[in-house]
């Protein structure tokens, strides 16, 4: 094999001009009866006799072969007759079998070729061998679904023999228009007809029947291949009985290139060391568009030029010369192509002690290889000794693997943007494409999952995890192959770079290294975890992945909607028990024995959560959170992320807290279920809000521009101005039942309903308490000394009478009264309170009137009774001359009933821009700030 030897299509001598096509046919036959002679030698002596009895199985249809179905079925191959060893081997098979050439109608199959990995180097015996069974095109649909099940019943026997064979059914005629392109694990082949015709041409094992007419095609005609064909059967060159057409690769479209990339873009996820050789040569094919230098003319070209050796023209050496050329000024691409290459021929295993005849043939064909094209001296031992296969080798080969897939991805998308930027591709192509953005795109706390996980064959005993403190940032850990116990990164080089103890741990039981007597030795400050619970946690995260395992078909359906969390598994307080249990008389527990509000300190024991979330798409993403505004962006992450509606088994938690971790997990599972009740089950969750308490403080959580958020309010005045700010619609507000049994808020909210105002009142020996919930949900609520109850409720009757005709006359809204009942033994307790008539009427009615001038000046009208206060009369203090006659009012009528009993103000004044934003808080708040300012 001389070094870079090059066959270039457009250079063909004139000595391969002169040839005869009984000469190139010749030649092309030697060629084939080589690769079929490797073949060969690469199977058991059992599986050898199915290939040499291949043709013979669907030349004939009798009982004494495997393969017949009824004396119907279709049969014979054009132009072919058994030779002596073929027939030889069939009577050992079937020592009943006699040859007898009764064939009188027309043959049902015109060739069969052999396809796949057979005809190379990289040949193994668990590869599939593909059969392409070109059937003539006069075969009905009857005759080719029997001709099916005879096909099926051969490769039903050739897998008690070891072999995996898939067969295809092919229709001559139909396959040279661009159809019927049989679909191969290569992907689509309805979409990729030229590269597999290019493949086929380039690897395929002609078995029996007609030879191929592009094999009498020069290459230097290749772009003419109809014209010449013409010629050729004009001039009577060649026989419709002796050839079979499939036509020419000229014409290649963009779309072909794009479907394959993909393709094969999507099986390097999952097998990337077996797809990047053929990824590579399509980017070579995609840079050299719109005219590839086809593989398939340099062999056809050697052929011509009468290069018979057959490891000269192995596919894998016909690719791997490409690529070679291609990742010239690549170092990291070619390292990368040589690694895939040696392991597609050798395997992924170091040659033993006493190899095979073929392993010894694979590991020559590597050397002369490496030899010719001048590898790196250390390169080639390294791969024999395989002794840097373990996780580290793995860890570090799944970082160029997919620098590799992003280059190739890149690639193919400025193909696309140049060539077909309107290319409508298969369905299939476009989950393959958003799997790939998946794959490719850098996600905050994504676990990589190796794709190289499979080469490892030394499997480490044990781990070292180390935490490197930094000033005012977050730490960062760092993980080992061996036992480490600091950092002296000369001697050994980090596994991995990650955020957190719980991210470690994720990895290693995501990437299959985490075993059950696997030693995990932990250097950190920030926290201490005893190795019993390590273990523990991982066994939870390997259930985890064993519960929800996919199949790669399986994943890619996944890809037909957008991506959400399928399940989310949650540690609380890892490592974090410290203070907990070292304080544990701070935790002095009494009737409260809420987690949230434990104790007389009303402590929150849940100091960190770490989660680990399976999407849907097969991601695993971890994330950490920490404190009280951690534990609520974990609540609003869950319900962002995870699938709806929310399942009890999407939600799982441990915890092992000493002495608590089963009041926690109660708590925070009966949480889970109150935010499913308010916002999963409801009919609106976007007009639901849910409050809770952690010590002191109150949260609420509820849903804005769909996604859920949560703001804190660290007093009790802040939870009720919360509750009183005006809503765009009714909000459905539910309390955490831990917030307060009985609690007076919660329970008249229980009540709470749209298009109604519910007015409240609590009287003790003090005051009276007034509560009024209005159309949308929103709180007013105001405290009055101790008065005429009566008085009051007429009071606040007439005001909200005058409110609903003067303001929304056009809405349906009433006005519901309740009276809260503090009960001894009971708690409180609510109940409907009937209005009586007005008996006596407000012997001082205040009334309010504003209007806007057009300089935007407030002027106010104030009447009290007769007596009228105007801003043109006493301007700016209108409000304290009204006020001074209030308060005269009342030291001369002491009882006198005082009320503001009318509002009238143009809407702006009351902060809103139009009728459809106003609600009853606006008015009540306004009735609020005016009897402030009149002291009434």
């Amino acid at each position: 094999m001389s070094p870079k030897q090059r066959y270039n299509p457009e250079t063909v001598g004139t000595q391969v001009a002169d040839l005869s096509h009984q000469d190139v046919i010749r030649r092309f036959k030697k060629l084939h009866y080589l690769r079929l002679e490797r073949l060969q030698g690469f199977l058991l002596a059992k599986q050898q006799v199915f290939i040499s009895l291949l043709p013979l199985l669907l030349h004939q249809n009798i009982p004494l072969l495997p393969g017949f179905i009824d004396a119907d079925t279709p049969f014979g191959i054009a132009n072919y007759v058994p030779d002596g060893q073929t027939l030889l081997t069939a009577k050992v098979f079937s020592k009943s079998y006699s040859y007898k050439n009764t064939r009188s109608q027309q043959p049902a199959i015109d060739a069969i070729f052999l396809m796949g990995n057979v005809g190379s180097i990289a040949f193994a015996k668990n590869h599939p061998i593909d059969i392409w069974i070109y059937h003539h095109r006069d075969l009905t649909t009857t005759q080719r679904a029997a001709l099916q099940l005879k096909v099926d019943s051969i490769s039903a026997w050739a897998a008690t023999l070891g072999l995996l064979v898939q067969s295809y059914l092919i229709d001559s005629a139909a396959f040279l228009k661009g159809h019927a392109t049989p679909v191969t694990i290569q992907g689509n082949g309805d979409l990729q007809h030229y590269l597999l015709l290019e493949a086929f041409y380039r690897a395929a094992i002609h078995i029996a029947g007609k030879f191929p007419v592009w094999w009498l095609v020069p290459p230097q005609e290749e772009k003419n291949y109809a014209t010449h064909v013409q010629y050729l059967q004009k001039q009577r060159f060649i026989q419709e009985h002796d050839l079979i057409d499939l036509g020419g690769i000229a014409g290649i479209q963009p779309e072909e290139f794009i479907s394959a990339t993909f393709w094969q873009l999507y099986s390097a996820l999952y097998k990337p060391y077996t797809a990047l050789l053929p990824l590579l040569l399509l980017e070579c094919y995609v840079s050299e568009y719109p005219q590839p230098d086809w593989l398939c003319l340099h062999l056809k070209q050697a052929v011509y030029e009468g290069v018979m050796d057959v490891d000269e023209l192995d596919p894998y050496t016909l690719i791997y010369r490409k690529i070679e050329d291609y990742c010239q000024n690549q170092p990291e691409r070619l390292l990368l192509a040589r690694y895939c290459f040696y392991l597609t021929v050798v395997g992924t295993f170091a040659l033993p002690a006493n190899p095979t005849l073929a392993q010894m043939q694979r590991m020559e064909f590597v050397q002369q290889v490496a030899q010719d094209w001048q590898w790196p001296a250390d390169l080639l031992p390294v791969l024999i000794s395989n002794k840097t296969w373990n996780i580290n080798k793995a860890n570090a080969d799944f970082a160029l693997i997919q620098a590799q897939l992003q280059q190739n991805y890149a690639s193919i998308s400025a193909f696309i943007q140049h060539y077909a930027p309107e290319s409508n591709n298969d369905y299939f192509l476009e989950l393959i494409r958003r799997q790939l953005q998946a794959f490719l795109s850098p996600k905050p706390g994504k676990i990589d999952v190796l794709s190289t996980q499979s080469s490892v064959r030394i499997q480490a005993e044990e781990f070292s995890l180390l935490e490197q403190v930094i000033p005012d940032e977050p730490s960062v850990w760092w993980l080992f192959s061996g036992k480490v116990i600091a950092f002296n990164t000369e001697d050994q080089l980090p596994i991995k770079r990650l955020r957190s103890y719980f991210e470690a741990l994720v990895w290693l039981v995501a990437n299959g290294v985490y075993h059950k007597r696997m030693l995990l030795t932990v250097v950190a400050q920030s926290m201490t975890l005893p190795p019993l619970e390590c273990h523990r946690i991982c066994r939870y995260l390997q259930q985890l992945l064993i519960n929800h395992i996919e199949t790669p078909a399986q994943r890619l359906e996944a890809y037909r909607t957008i991506d959400s969390g399928l399940v989310t598994l949650a540690f609380i307080n890892l490592g974090d028990v410290e203070d907990i249990v070292r304080n544990d008389s701070k935790y002095i527990v009494n009737q409260q024995a809420d987690a949230l509000r434990y104790g007389t300190g009303q402590h929150c024991l849940i100091q960190s959560i770490d989660s680990v979330t399976l999407s849907k798409w097969g991601e695993m993403t971890v994330k950490r959170y920490s404190g009280q505004a951690g534990l609520f962006d974990y609540f609003t992450d869950i319900l962002n992320t995870l699938a709806k509606p929310l399942q009890p088994q999407q939600f799982e938690l441990a915890c092992y807290t000493p002495m608590r971790g089963n009041i926690i997990l109660y708590r925070m599972n009966h949480i889970f279920k109150q935010l499913c009740a308010a916002f999963v089950a409801a009919e609106s969750p976007q007009l639901t809000r849910y409050l809770l308490a952690v010590g002191n403080t109150y949260y609420c959580i509820q849903r804005r521009e769909d996604l859920f958020t949560h703001w804190e309010m660290s007093t009790k005045a802040q939870l009720y101005k919360v509750l009183s700010t005006p809503q765009d619609n009714f909000c459905h507000t539910v309390f955490d039942s831990e917030i307060g049994i009985n609690t007076l808020i919660s329970i008249i909210y229980t009540f709470n309903q749209p298009g109604k105002i519910q007015f409240f009142y609590l009287s003790d020996a003090t005051e009276i308490t007034v509560y009024i919930l209005d159309e949308k949900g929103a709180l007013f609520k105001q405290q009055h000394a101790l008065i005429n109850i009566d008085q009051l409720l007429q009071h606040y009757s007439m005001f909200l009478e005058d409110m609903l005709k003067r303001y929304f006359s056009g809405r349906e809204l009433c006005v519901d009264y309740y009276e809260m009942l503090q009960m001894p033994s009971k708690g409180l307790s609510c109940r409907t309170v009937s209005l009586k008539s007005l008996s006596v009427p407000p012997q001082l009615a205040i009334r309010l009137k504003a209007e806007q001038a057009e300089d935007k000046v407030i002027r106010y009208h104030i009447n009290c009774n007769e007596r009228v206060f105007t801003t043109r009369e006493y301007g700016a203090a209108v409000f304290s001359q009204a006020s001074d006659f209030i308060a005269h009012y009342r030291r001369d009528h002491r009882h006198s009933n005082l009320q503001l009993t009318t509002v009238e103000v143009p809407l702006s004044v009351m902060g809103v821009s139009g009728p459809e934003q106003l609600q009853s808080i606006h008015v009540l708040h306004y009735k609020q700030k005016i009897e402030a300012r009149l002291q009434i």
